[in-house]
């Protein structure tokens, strides 16, 4: 799986992809077209799309897998172009975490969480769960386009997204 393949869509400023490092089902990352490392390098415009896109795949995110919660993260660590994390910790993810870290029962550590699964399936080979979440939220984020009128232009140009 290889390129476009990873798609679960994009605007006029944003990629929408599924995690190749560590491909969960449902771990999106969303980067700028235009390279950069800092938000402070978007275009006004793409900076008045992202939190609406950010919303709309964290949406999807719950209306396809049903997480438990959703992490929205920037770290910008291990690669240093600008992108975010869309992270889905469902309730097999929690239970397996926990398996691991019972001292988190009452309180789970998120980055930490995060930080652990990324570890934990670095580079694995991508499950039909995953690839059936990305078809699936590759249709809920072309819906929810296509019915949303959040795009900075009022979603007249045909692009609020994807």
């Amino acid at each position: 799986m290889l390129g476009s393949e990873w798609t679960a869509g994009e605007d006029q400023w944003f990629v929408v992809e599924q995690c190749r490092r560590c491909p969960l089902p449902g771990y999106l990352i969303v980067r700028p077209k235009i390279r950069g490392s800092n938000l402070e390098e978007l275009s006004a415009d793409a900076i008045l799309a992202l939190g609406p896109l950010l919303q709309r795949v964290v949406r999807s995110i719950h209306v396809v897998l049903h997480p438990v919660r959703v992490y929205v993260a920037h770290f910008g660590e291990e690669d240093g172009d600008l992108h975010f994390h869309v992270f889905p910790r469902t309730e097999r993810l929690t239970r397996e975490y926990l398996l691991n870290f019972p001292e988190q029962s009452a309180l789970i550590h998120g980055p930490m969480l995060l930080d652990w699964a990324r570890e934990r399936y670095r580079d694995s080979v991508p499950s039909e769960e995953t690839l059936g979440a990305l078809e699936s939220l590759r249709g809920n984020l072309n819906e929810s386009a296509a019915n949303s009128p959040a795009a900075p232009d009022g979603g007249r140009s045909g692009n609020a997204i994807f």
